[in-house]
């Protein structure tokens, strides 16, 4: 790793500063993963160096450039990196790793989905919501049926259009109530959401 294949592959020469002690020399060497990363994903083999390095790695500017430069590969490695970044303290990695499942989505996020749904950070929670109604598949509806009736109007009008797009009934339901809503934003959110969803 340090010896060999950074002479082949400009990605290893990067993990080689990512590893380093130094947070300067790896908070550069993220932001020059993003940049190598644009135009061509990482290889296999690159994916899981990476995989390794950023599960020890506290800073979270270095966890939101590799964010980034993983954010378009859909395999099971960056998703194993993203699942990681879930339980990271800093809200902002979590609210980005599940951006990233929204982006790829795929019915085996769902639980990792379900338990950012306690997640105390608001924007974390919503991200978690609107990304789970892209899972295509909910076997266990309860803890989004739960948003249905909190004082968040907001991330109810979310629970309600994540249930509603993966078939379960108790989001039209709640969407049907919405629309009789004494607050004209939560009246106006439901019908858009009626109609982007085509809900007879």
């Amino acid at each position: 790793y340090r010896e060999i294949l950074p002479r082949y592959s400009d990605a290893f020469e990067t993990f080689v500063r990512l590893a380093s002690p130094e947070l300067t020399e790896r908070r550069v060497a993220s932001a020059q993963l993003v940049e190598q990363t644009t135009d061509q994903g990482l290889r296999p083999l690159e994916l899981e160096r990476l995989a390794a390095l950023i599960a020890v790695e506290p800073d979270t500017l270095v966890w939101r450039n590799v964010l980034t430069a993983i954010g378009g590969d859909p395999g099971q490695t960056a998703a194993r990196i993203v699942y990681v970044a879930m339980s990271h303290p800093d809200a902002e990695v979590r609210r980005r790793a599940c951006l990233y499942l929204e982006a790829h989505p795929s019915a085996r996020h769902s639980p990792m989905l379900v338990a950012a749904l306690s997640d105390r950070n608001g924007a974390v929670l919503r991200a978690a919501v609107r990304a789970l109604g892209h899972c295509g598949e909910l076997a266990d509806p309860t803890a989004l049926e739960s948003l249905l009736t909190g004082t968040d109007t907001e991330v109810q009008l979310l629970a309600a259009r994540s249930l509603t797009k993966l078939g379960h009934p108790s989001g039209n339901a709640a969407l049907e109530r919405m629309v009789h809503s004494d607050d004209h934003r939560v009246r106006r959110g439901a019908a858009e959401a009626i109609g982007e969803l085509g809900s007879t």
